[in-house]
């Protein structure tokens, strides 16, 4: 197998400073599906980063639904500030496309999603041993595709954006015509997501009006899914 490199520089062990990469550490001691490869550091202006390579033996059947390995080598990061949660990166280059992705840059390694929950109630109740728990049953469900719960709503596709658009019913329906729409922008407070409504254009409006085109495409249902590779 190949994989990416992981990211920094190469450090000891015993040279971490970072609470949550120490408790990983100590962890990984006595864990028995699990295995310390190395550890590094980055930085770069005021950002610093801890990282510790892994190798995680999840447990698997003999079916798959997706092509998880007996042994998956991953990259966990550790943010000085502890602003957001750990990363955990799959370094096995031919990683699947599979749901609960982060989106990512062509060419760089896949970033788990491990939590529904935004970080600032999952660090409250966060362990070392029970991040590496979390990882484990990550990979087991994301084999055999029982990761996404029944009651979970679905990905969106687009990540990026806060913005609203409200649409026309006219829009959808099947024997609509191609129009043009012209769009009126409310943001209730300047540099924040903005609501646009559009309405059908007409002659009498002004030619400085925001004009958009919209296109409907009627596709076949698929897996929901992100769009992994970020543009």
């Amino acid at each position: 197998m190949t994989w990416f490199p992981a990211p920094g520089d190469s450090m000891e062990p015993e040279a971490l400073v970072l609470d949550r990469a120490q408790e990983v550490r100590e962890a990984l001691a006595w864990s028995p599906c699990t295995r310390l490869i190395e550890t590094r550091q980055w930085a770069s202006g005021d950002r610093y980063e801890e990282v510790l390579v892994v190798e995680i033996a999840p447990e698997l059947p003999q079916d798959l639904v997706h092509d998880i390995r007996s042994q998956e080598r991953l990259a966990l990061g550790f943010e000085r500030g502890d602003r957001r949660c750990p990363r955990v990166l799959a370094l096995r280059i031919d990683f699947p496309h599979v749901p609960h992705l982060y989106s990512t840059p062509t060419g760089e390694p896949r970033w788990l999603c491990l939590y529904e929950d935004p970080w600032a109630e999952v660090r409250l109740r966060w362990s070392g041993a029970g991040f590496l728990r979390d990882i484990a049953q990550w990979l087991s469900r994301t084999a055999v595709g029982e990761l996404h719960g029944a009651d979970q709503p679905l990905e969106p596709f687009l990540l990026s954006g806060l913005d609203v658009v409200v649409f026309p019913e006219a829009v959808f329906a099947e024997d609509s015509p191609p129009r043009l729409y012209v769009a009126t922008g409310v943001a209730e407070r300047p540099d924040r997501p903005v609501t646009f409504k559009l309405e059908a254009a007409d002659e009498n409006q002004p030619s400085e009006a925001n004009r958009m085109y919209v296109v409907v495409v009627v596709g076949q249902p698929t897996v929901h899914g992100a769009i992994h590779d970020s543009p």
